[in-house]
């Protein structure tokens, strides 16, 4: 009886150990996260999106789908005015305006700027909505209290600020972004994060 007693608590405490040791979160320090963040194989995000630059300000909803280097946005204006879609990867950049006029290369780029009023680094903003810098580019960091995670970021000429943090099934993600240069700014709101992994490439 004592045998089988003891044999049960000891079952009992490591059941509990195991419990304990479940729910305890894992933290892995900054640059293991950016680095894993950077690989991320694809995501898909949807929310609301400002821009403003002299003196002209325009808003709208965001639908973005990234799979590796291919990206698929479709931005749609108030009213559904003004809205566009950009199909791009390491080969082409195509936009299809509100009109249905398709553009390619540097012609789709003059068009986007001119839309939003000047050049927006869509290469570069994939990895800031992930909340990191872009591989392969000098940056300045700055983390929050706990050093987890970016609370600013600056790079090629741009400063990013990160107001908030959403948990997703991926893991922590921005929910609410600021991008500013030379007068120029974008804000981005997430209202949905999904994962996408390779298999389901294809916008």
């Amino acid at each position: 009886m004592t045998v089988a007693l003891l044999a049960l608590v000891g079952c009992a405490t490591r059941a509990v150990r195991e419990q304990d040791s479940a729910v305890v979160p894992v933290m892995i320090s900054w640059p293991q996260q950016r680095d894993a963040l950077q690989r991320t194989p694809g995501f898909e995000l949807k929310g609301r999106f400002a821009v403003a630059a002299a003196g002209e300000g325009y808003s709208g909803a965001i639908r973005w789908r990234q799979v590796a280097d291919a990206m698929q946005i479709n931005i749609d204006g108030p009213f559904g005015v003004g809205g566009m879609e950009i199909v791009a990867d390491r080969l082409q950049f195509m936009l299809t305006t509100s009109r249905g006029e398709v553009l390619r290369g540097s012609d789709a780029r003059s068009a986007m700027e001119r839309q939003l009023g000047f050049p927006l680094p869509i290469e570069t903003l994939r990895y800031w909505v992930l909340g990191v810098p872009a591989p392969g580019s000098a940056s300045t960091e700055q983390l929050d209290a706990d050093r987890l995670r970016l609370s600013q970021l600056t790079q090629d000429g741009w400063h990013v600020e990160f107001g908030g943090y959403a948990r997703t099934p991926a893991g922590e993600r921005p929910n609410r972004m600021v991008a500013m240069r030379d007068g120029a700014r974008v804000r981005l709101v997430v209202q949905s994060w999904t994962a996408v992994e390779h298999a389901n490439a294809g916008p």
